[in-house]
């Protein structure tokens, strides 16, 4: 079954760093930035992150998932070498 979305989710990636969850992936803004930047496209299409007036947004838990998908394929990538 498929959870309701509700705007509860959306997150202010700033704030989200903040978080024990943001703080213990991404220490500082800079490193979430670049994460949002590498990845930004497959985030969006993964429906992880939204722009609103310019911002970006996490919508969780999609941008969880996303990250942990992304980290366990580079994991993966590095198997292969």
């Amino acid at each position: 079954m498929e959870q309701q979305k509700t705007l509860s989710a959306v997150e202010n990636w700033r704030d989200f760093q903040q978080t024990a969850d943001g703080r213990r992936l991404f220490p500082g803004l800079e490193s979430l930035r670049w994460f949002i930047r590498e990845h930004r496209d497959s985030l969006i299409h993964a429906g992880a992150i939204l722009k609103i007036r310019g911002q970006w947004h996490l919508v969780r838990p999609e941008f969880d998932e996303a990250v942990i998908r992304t980290l366990r394929e580079k994991a993966l990538a590095t198997l292969a070498h």
